[in-house]
């Protein structure tokens, strides 16, 4: 029970609660199971856009993404698109891949929480129609 007060409050100071707009947010509460807590954590992101949207949209949404570097958890993130492999078992269906690096589980859960990709989703989320998402543990 301590160590979930701690960790509240610890994710508390961390995303910067004083700012108003965040205060507005709902709560979000975030659990890591012990054995995750320790090593790299990789957070791999394939969207699938909707197929009618316009040039400007995709470029607000490209735009968007490279936004969630600024995100101070956040290693480092590399963005691609489908390579066209030629392999039963690659999927080239996706429009976009995002590929995140954190320190741990802990780095990741406070990207998740942090208003950049909360603003993202919000400001962004009517332009796919799938999202799937990979996560590893680097050990």
């Amino acid at each position: 029970m301590k160590i979930r007060f701690v960790f509240s409050f610890l994710l508390f100071m961390a995303t910067g609660l004083s700012d108003a707009t965040a205060m507005l947010r709902p709560a979000v509460t975030v659990s890591i199971p012990a054995k995750i807590a320790k090593g790299k954590f990789i957070h791999v992101v394939c969207i699938w856009l909707k197929s009618d949207l316009d040039r400007r949209d995709i470029k607000e949404f490209e735009k968007g993404m490279r936004e969630l570097k600024k995100i101070k958890s956040v290693r480092s993130m590399e963005i691609g698109r489908p390579a066209g492999t030629k392999r039963d078992v690659v999927d080239n269906t996706y429009s976009y891949m995002m590929v995140f690096y954190f320190k741990d589980a802990t780095g990741h859960a406070l990207y998740q929480i942090d208003p950049i990709h909360q603003d993202f989703v919000d400001k962004h989320k009517a332009k796919w129609m799938r999202i799937q998402v990979y996560d590893a543990l680097i050990e």
